[in-house]
């Protein structure tokens, strides 16, 4: 591979889900901050409505924002952008 190949080859992103759900506003504060901090840019980003399955609404149903990074539940309920800023940075390295 040359080193033009490598330059431009992307990277696999690292899977971040956002467990959600209908009229949740700490949900969209989340989103927001996320947003703003540029996951978008630096994970494969998932957002899940956890009243579109019975398994997810149990298991996160009073729980929500809930963050997942590459499968682990890291974050939930009412997420602080500095938290949020820490466990992405973490996630990263």
């Amino acid at each position: 591979m040359s080193w033009l190949d490598r330059l431009f080859r992307r990277r696999e992103l690292i899977a971040l889900t956002l467990y959600t759900g209908p009229s949740c506003s700490l949900c969209e504060l989340v989103k927001a901050e996320l947003h703003a901090q540029g996951a978008h840019r630096r994970f494969e980003l998932r957002e899940v409505d956890i009243t579109t399955d019975r398994e997810l609404k149990k298991r996160y149903g009073l729980s929500i924002p809930v963050l997942e990074i590459d499968g682990e539940a890291l974050l939930s309920g009412r997420i602080e952008p500095d938290e949020l800023r820490r466990v992405l940075k973490d996630a990263l390295s």
